[in-house]
This record gives C-alpha cells, sequence and structure tokens, in this order.
C-alpha cells in the first residue's frame, strides 16, 4: 500500500483545506445532484483524480460524492473520511462464475445503494473509475438537468459521444438527441433509476447490464449526448476495451478543455429539435454518392450549408453496410448503427454539418430522392481497408548513423537519421 499512497496522495493533499475553504459557488437553480463513483480498490489514483477534477469544477465543493467500490483497505477508508467523501464498501461474491455477472451485480448494488444514501435526491450521476473528467463536467450536468425537468422523453443524459473525433467534434455548447443508452458518465432520474432496478438483468441472462438495459429497457425514450465529450476513457486493464481498441479509438476522441461551458437547451427539447430537424433537411444539399465515398470526399470541409446523405437501412443490423462503409470513409464509428436519432446522424465533416438518413426505415425520408446508397460487395471491401488517421498511431521512432561525410558531422551528430515507427489499427 505505500506505493499506492504515493500515487493516491499527492493530487489530494490540499484538497481537505481546498474544500473547507473554497468560496460558495453560484448554484444553478434545482436540487443538488450526487454523483456516484464506481470503481475497483486497485484504480484509486484515479477515483482520487476523478475528485480532485469535481470538486475544482464549478458546483464542486457542494456536490455529494459516494464512491462505491468493490473492495476497501483501511487507507481507502480513511482517505474517504479526510476529504469528506461518502463510503461503500462491497465484499467481492464469489459466487458468480463470470466476471461480467460480478461487474452487473456490483452496478446494481452501487446504484441502489446511492438512491437509499441520497433519499432526497432526484437526480443521480454515475461515474465509473477508467474516466478522465472535462472541467465543466457538473455543470454540462446540471443545465441538461433543467432539460430533464420539462422533458420526459429524455431518460439519460450521456457525457461521451462514440462519434466524437477531433475532425467531428466543433461546438462544445451543442447538443444532440438519440437513441442510445448510459455509458461513460451518465445521469438518470429517480423514478428511472428505480424502474432500471426493477427490471436489472438476471444472473441467469446472457449480456451486460448496459446493453441489456439498451434493447429491453429504452424503449423509445431518447437520450441527450454532447457534441463534445464530457469524459474521456483512460487505458487500463478491462472487461472489454483491449489496448488496441483504446489505442486505436478511444484515445483519438476529444475532450472539452473550456469551464463553464453554456449549453444551447432552448431548441433541444423533443418537439423543438423535431421541427428544426425536419426544416434542416429540407434545407440541405443532397449528396449524391456516384463514387466510392473513401475515394473522393463527398462532404466538403468548412462550409456555412448543410449537406444530406440518404442511405439504405432496414434497421439497426445495417445489413446491406451502407451506415459502414459512409462511416468508414468519414472517419465516423462505423462498428454498428449507434446514436442515432430516428435513424438520423447529425455530424460535422471538418467543420461542415452534415447528415445521414437510414431510408425507408427515418420518418424523415419524406425528402429523400428515389434511390438511396446501398453499397456493392467491391465497395465494402475497400471501405474495409480503409485507414483514417485515427487508425494509425506513431508508438516510437528508428534512430540509426550514416557514414559522416566530415568530422563535424560526427561530433554534431547530424549524421544521425530517424524513421517513425508506425502501427496501423484498422476500426
Amino acid at each position: 500500500m505505500g506505493r499506492q499512497r504515493k500515487k493516491v496522495y499527492p493530487c489530494l493533499l490540499d484538497l481537505r483545506s481546498f474544500i473547507v475553504h473554497a468560496r460558495k459557488s453560484q448554484d444553478l437553480q434545482g436540487d443538488n445532484i450526487p454523483v456516484l463513483m464506481i470503481g475497483s480498490g486497485a484504480r484509486m489514483p484515479r477515483m482520487a483524480d476523478q475528485v480532485t477534477t469535481i470538486r475544482r469544477n464549478r458546483y464542486g465543493s457542494n456536490t455529494q460524492l459516494l464512491w462505491c467500490i468493490d473492495s476497501c483497505s483501511e487507507q481507502v477508508r480513511r482517505l474517504a473520511a479526510v476529504i469528506s467523501i461518502q463510503l461503500h464498501c462491497a465484499h467481492s461474491n464469489n459466487s458468480f462464475k463470470k466476471l461480467r455477472d460480478r461487474i452487473n451485480a456490483h452496478v446494481k448494488m452501487c446504484i441502489t445503494t446511492a438512491l437509499e444514501r441520497f433519499p432526497a435526491a432526484q437526480k443521480l450521476i454515475v461515474l465509473e473509475d477508467d474516466l478522465q473528467l472535462a472541467p465543466d463536467f457538473l455543470s454540462y450536468f446540471r443545465q441538461c438537468a433543467m432539460l430533464m425537468d420539462i422533458d420526459s422523453s429524455v431518460m439519460f443524459v450521456n457525457a461521451y459521444r462514440y462519434h466524437a473525433m477531433p475532425h467531428t467534434s466543433l461546438d462544445p455548447a451543442a447538443l444532440l438527441r438519440a437513441q442510445s443508452y448510459p455509458y461513460y458518465g451518465w445521469m438518470v432520474r429517480r423514478s428511472d433509476a428505480e424502474y432500471l432496478l426493477k427490471n436489472w438483468i438476471s444472473q441467469s441472462s446472457e449480456g451486460d447490464w448496459d446493453l441489456y438495459i439498451k434493447v429491453h429497457l429504452v424503449g423509445k425514450r431518447r437520450t441527450i449526448l454532447p457534441e463534445v465529450p464530457r469524459t474521456k476513457h483512460l487505458r487500463g486493464p478491462g472487461v472489454h476495451v483491449s489496448a488496441e481498441v483504446q489505442e486505436s479509438s478511444y484515445n483519438r476522441r476529444p475532450l472539452n478543455s473550456l469551464p463553464d461551458v453554456q449549453l444551447r437547451l432552448a431548441r433541444t427539447w423533443e418537439l423543438a429539435y423535431d421541427i428544426d430537424l425536419a426544416l434542416s433537411l429540407n434545407a440541405s444539399t443532397v449528396v449524391d454518392i456516384s463514387q466510392h465515398p473513401c475515394r473522393y470526399k463527398p462532404i466538403p470541409q468548412h462550409k456555412n450549408t448543410s449537406y444530406v446523405i440518404f442511405i439504405t437501412a432496414d434497421g439497426d443490423m445495417d445489413e446491406t453496410k451502407s451506415f459502414f462503409v459512409v462511416a468508414k470513409c468519414l472517419g465516423l464509428y462505423a462498428s454498428e448503427l449507434h446514436e442515432h436519432y430516428e435513424y438520423v446522424w447529425r455530424l460535422r465533416y471538418h467543420g461542415t454539418v452534415f447528415y445521414i438518413v437510414g431510408c425507408p426505415v427515418s420518418p424523415y425520408c419524406l425528402s429523400a430522392p428515389e434511390q438511396w446508397y446501398t453499397p456493392t460487395k467491391e465497395d465494402i471491401i475497400l471501405a474495409s481497408h480503409h485507414l483514417q488517421p485515427q487508425d494509425i498511431s506513431e508508438m516510437g521512432k528508428i534512430r540509426w548513423r550514416v557514414a559522416p561525410q566530415a568530422p563535424e558531422e560526427e561530433f554534431y551528430l547530424t549524421n544521425v537519421r530517424e524513421q517513425p515507427l508506425t502501427f496501423y489499427f484498422p476500426s
């Protein structure tokens, strides 16, 4: 534990005095939303970093925190007491044969505990221990809480977006509505959390708790997503994220660096969003994909006008691979049909707003042309081998010396040559 103490304490040495002497926050209207931090004793340094970021947020000094940890040492107990964090220590249940089942049960237990510890809270922010937080993490959720109060169709507010890449994320004040599920930092109402717990995935079921919620519990409810994420997934041992996926995908996604961003909430409630989306689609230039989208870029960069691509889509399976091809060529998250709103994706391509609409399944296909983009087998093969900048990682350099032409080259090392070591991680 001595080595872990050196990792945990440096970022927290002055945190107690920071809390005591923190200036009074100019709080937003509404209730204080507690943060449930689910983690493992092995990741205490990261959880400590999260606490530091939260306390330094605009509303952090008044926010109630609960650590829910699967194993607690005496050091963890003392640390939680010193920095005024509530702590719940769960004892490992060895009756679970699969790690996935133990994680499902642990998350359920932590959410249940949080609702019991904070009986007056009407909303809850849930955070896992493998995330880096933006400086406006709390402000983002507290502003979105006002949207939750007036729009019952919203079930979750997420801090993360899979389609967020450096070239697709520009505006930290922009919000999106999507058919999605909770991941990587999320907020839920008390009533919806109680509904999730009542219908939680059973031990006999196959699958993970979050995907079970997506398939069985969300229904037609919506999730609010940021254009620019407020969390970033960090490297580390995990059940689902390999080192290759971390390097090729998660490390490439941006994280908002601005404090106190004022979100544009006014047109994010359901009816206003539907009207604005329909008007924007009607005003957008239709892109006719007559060539392979990986061989030329169908969306121009840095334009003030918007564009729309109509593709073939019958449901969530992407059987024709239409979305896969367009997404791979434009550097989007191509693994599945994800984060759409009635099968419409609102995205950016180097500053230019564009839409992808899946037809005939989307109700927004009314203005679509008669023909939608459907890739050939050759199109799919070419897209499968297409590499975006986020698929390429420079891991180091090889250096060597060449024969010097003069003694000065040897002395000043000007005869040294280098070559980057480049690895490819196709997404």
